[in-house]
């Protein structure tokens, strides 16, 4: 991961898992698609925007700009990104939110373990034992080492309620114009 390289167009949505990775996926295939939505629907989200972690994904010969989406944590991102090549959009949402979010994705996702009820869920989520690890640590390190990266934070909740105001400030983040 370390030796993928990061162009200056490059556009990387992280987040922590059921925070907006699919809405933010969606913004950002609208924005670089100059709001079409038949461009958006003719693909999936995960070949729009793909994950960046994927190994085999052939994102080097990918054209510009690449959007791409991860979760991974800061100390684990391209060196590129901390050159500030690129541009990282961190998806913050409420963790009372993402709680139970994310117990509901377990309890669907039949790969994962099952909680067996919602109060030891929400134990291991509060002691970092879930998947992705430590929802706090995850943002701290972003937020800890925001200096190092192109990075823009917004939150989940913003973007709920701004709707296509935030999309048009993301867009202008970004360099391009929404009308």
């Amino acid at each position: 991961m370390n030796l993928f390289e990061i162009r200056d167009s490059d556009v990387v949505a992280v987040t922590y898992p059921k925070s907006g990775t699919v809405w933010m996926q969606q913004i950002l295939s609208l924005i670089h698609s100059d709001g079409d939505p038949a461009a958006v629907q003719s693909k999936p989200a995960a070949e729009r925007v793909p994950w960046i972690e994927l190994p085999f994904l052939d994102f080097q010969s990918q054209p510009a700009p690449r959007l791409s989406v991860t979760h991974l944590p800061y100390h684990l991102i391209p060196e590129g990104l901390k050159k500030k090549n690129g541009k990282i959009i961190y998806v913050i949402r409420n963790p009372k939110d993402v709680i139970v979010s994310l117990y509901h994705f377990q309890n669907y996702v039949t790969c994962l373990d099952t909680p067996s009820s919602f109060e030891d869920f929400l134990n291991q989520f509060l002691e970092g034992k879930v998947v992705f690890s430590s929802w706090f640590d995850h943002i701290q390190g972003w937020y800890t080492h925001k200096d190092e990266f192109n990075i823009l934070f917004i939150t989940y909740e913003e973007m709920k309620q701004a709707g296509g105001i935030q999309k048009a400030d993301t867009g202008r983040w970004l360099g391009v114009s929404i009308e």
